[in-house]
């Protein structure tokens, strides 16, 4: 791949290249997938790069340096990527939710963790953009490492979860320690989120019975919600 521009970039301690690093045995990757589309074969697909600049192929959405980011922080791949993501939601009637007017449900979305081993991995310490360098790793502690991609051979998934937003109560995590693990983490994940559907489709179809002056007062919500579901 041929490296942006630089003279896109600010010199900074953060795009050392990686002769001059200590180079690590392990990093960690993570992001979120629609749980209908999750299949075992998708966890051992090659690993590439996400959103790429429409201006310029060599950068990535955001103007940092085109790569499948990594990081040494597995708690920041697994905070910052893994939790919430691309949530999908179920439209309804306008109703209250947690203090606001909302037309929607939202539904959980799932997370995925994986470690990286490096042996025989090219990686380099990416170019980031001005913009993004008070940002740098999402502000947590330890580097950021990037490769073109990160083949099957290179990576295990660690974690999978269930969760509707980051830090979220409801959250499922499922750690997968051995490569048996994925399957029925994969079945147990598919089975949740069917059943947050059909408990999604029975608010809507309760919203649908109110009118609007209960549904857009909380108080009044609440208190046919719990009606409904002690009958």
């Amino acid at each position: 791949m041929t490296n942006p521009d630089s003279s896109k970039f600010s010199a900074k301690d953060v795009n050392f290249s990686a002769e001059s690093e200590n180079r690590p045995e392990k990093l960690y990757r993570a992001f979120s997938v629609n749980p209908d589309k999750l299949t075992i074969e998708m966890l051992s697909e090659t690993l590439t790069p996400g959103d790429i600049a429409k201006a310029d192929p060599a950068l990535a959405e955001n103007e940092n340096e085109l790569g499948t980011y990594m990081t040494t922080n597995e708690r920041m791949a697994f905070e910052a990527y893994a939790q919430g993501g691309d949530i999908g939601i179920i439209k309804t009637p306008r109703h209250m939710d947690n203090g606001g007017l909302v037309d929607f449900v939202v539904l959980p979305t799932c997370g995925i963790e994986v470690e990286v081993t490096t042996a025989s991995l090219p990686i380099r310490r990416p170019k980031i953009a001005p913009q993004w360098q008070g940002h740098y790793n999402n502000g947590y502690e330890g580097d950021e490492w990037i490769a073109n991609e990160i083949p099957k051979e290179n990576y295990r998934v660690i974690k999978i979860i269930l969760a509707k937003a980051h830090g979220d109560r409801n959250m499922t995590e499922i750690e997968i320690k051995s490569p048996q693990d994925l399957e029925p983490a994969v079945a147990q994940i598919k089975q949740l989120y069917d059943k947050a559907k059909i408990e999604a489709m029975v608010y809507k179809d309760f919203l649908e019975t109110l009118p609007e002056k209960v549904r857009t007062n909380e108080y009044l919500l609440k208190r046919a919600w719990k009606s409904r579901q002690e009958e």
